[in-house]
């Protein structure tokens, strides 16, 4: 039965990405959004208020926690560790505890954003917290902290899915990343011989940035971890030209928490600059649909972009679909 689904479900995101997206690069990426008709159903009415340019949308799907945006690296594409001025700090538990008490409609939360989730000493019991309440829980790390237990924790406390950031082989990780190339991917394969041992059912997935020093390498990166990972992903960089169509973002139905709280739509909003409302005084569903977010919309639907969102563009390469157009 479960082979069965699957093999619905590949269809489904298969005929979205080449038919309608246009975009079939991003059929495995739609995947792991995809994993219910429950999932579908809702994607596909959020989609017809997008479509319709409506300055509504239906339903909050997921949230990106920002667990914290403190980070132990320092690359040189990170626009959050480059230019960021937001206090830095960490999300409380209670915070934590309180936001998936009131959004247990949502089906994902993704630690992710702009720092490193691992330096979060509680992050293993916010995704129990979320993993016990049947919320998927996905996590974005560098890679570089894995060691001394952390692998074992993370797969002990229901982690659904790790994507692990790779951007660039041997020299150019280096000079991107500021570390060690060799550590992480030792640090990748230790931590899949665990998931196997263990019989985790954890998905590991690798993601590129694709700008103009690592687009040569996308081959590479593909023979590299071909056996080791479930899922490849390239994402291209920001860059900042003039925005030209709405944004789906603003309806899709997930929205970014960051670590003090406040909420922003956009997971490129580094600075906070499009801040919506505070989850700590509202709760999830009126931001969704706040008189901010609906003005968002309404001034997207009509080529009328605020900043950021007017200089929002992605680096054009011929063989990676843009995320955000």
């Amino acid at each position: 039965m479960r082979n069965l689904k699957n093999f619905f479900l590949n269809i489904i995101a298969y005929c979205i990405t080449r038919y309608y997206l246009r975009k079939p690069d991003k059929r495995d990426f739609l995947l792991t959004r995809l994993w219910s008709l429950k999932a579908i159903r809702k994607q596909f009415i959020n989609e017809i208020f997008f479509i319709a340019s409506s300055s509504r949308s239906r339903y909050v799907t997921s949230l990106n926690i920002e667990a914290t945006n403190m980070c132990n690296l320092s690359c040189v594409i990170c626009p959050g560790q480059k230019e960021g001025t937001r206090q830095k700090g960490m999300m409380s538990m209670q915070l934590f505890e309180k936001i998936i008490v009131e959004c247990g409609f949502i089906e994902l939360v993704q630690f992710s954003q702009w720092g490193e989730p691992l330096l979060h000493p509680q992050v293993y019991m916010m995704i129990d917290y979320a993993h016990r309440r049947g919320i998927k829980t996905f996590l974005t790390t560098n890679g570089i902290l894995l060691g001394n237990g952390i692998s074992l924790r993370l797969l002990e406390a229901g982690l659904d899915r790790i994507t692990f950031s790779v951007d660039g082989i041997g020299s150019t990780y280096n000079k991107i990343r500021g570390a060690s190339y060799n550590l992480l991917r030792n640090n990748i394969l230790h931590f899949k011989k665990i998931r196997d041992s263990g019989g985790f059912d954890t998905k590991i997935d690798i993601s590129m940035v694709v700008c103009r020093d690592t687009e040569g390498e996308i081959g590479r990166l593909r023979t590299e971890f071909n056996t080791i990972a479930d899922r490849i992903q390239f994402i291209p960089i920001f860059t900042h030209s003039k925005r030209k169509a709405k944004c789906r973002e603003l309806w899709r139905g997930s929205l970014t928490v960051f670590w003090d709280g406040l909420v922003t739509p956009c997971c490129v909003d580094c600075e906070g600059r499009l801040v919506v409302g505070n989850i700590q005084k509202n709760n999830i569903k009126s931001i969704f649909n706040s008189s901010f977010m609906q003005k968002l919309r309404y001034l997207h639907a009509r080529n009328r972009f605020p900043v950021p969102c007017d200089t929002c563009t992605e680096h054009v390469f011929g063989a990676v679909s843009p995320r955000f157009s």
